[in-house]
């Protein structure tokens, strides 16, 4: 999985953003998908457009394995509710963010086991407590 939520903290954001956010919504504003009307069909093609070039930057097997979320939270509980199933097994470390550890303790409770790694008086997370905690089911 390769996380890209550089939009959300990024602050001046680029002029190209600002001038697709622009042309998006002075000269095809619509839903995508949402219609065979002109403008539906150009944000649909946008989308898609946006689409092909991350999958080709990324490498990816096609557009349409390229999901986009309203922010990282979202995308966090489609991935790991969406993932991990009764019986398995997750590494996750106690530093985690509450958009993180909170589906992982929803999972707990349909059946997926999960263990937090805790750091070192260092702060750091030992890479060996990470392997020692892998189990046959771990994802």
């Amino acid at each position: 999985m390769i996380y890209l939520d550089n939009a959300a903290t990024t602050w001046p954001k680029p002029t190209s953003v600002a001038e697709a956010m622009t042309k998006c919504l002075t000269q095809y504003g619509a839903n995508p998908g949402r219609g065979s009307h002109r403008l539906g069909q150009k944000a649909a093609n946008t989308v898609f457009q946006v689409r092909s070039a991350i999958n080709h930057f990324v490498g990816g097997d096609s557009p349409d394995n390229i999901i986009f979320t309203q922010n990282a939270t979202e995308a966090l509980n489609l991935a790991i509710k969406g993932f991990l199933r009764p019986g398995d097994h997750v590494i996750a470390t106690s530093y985690e963010h509450n958009s993180v550890r909170r589906p992982l303790e929803y999972m707990k409770s349909k059946g997926v086991q999960v263990t937090y790694i805790r750091p070192n008086d260092t702060g750091d997370i030992s890479l060996e407590d990470i392997i020692s905690a892998v189990q046959k089911k771990t994802k």
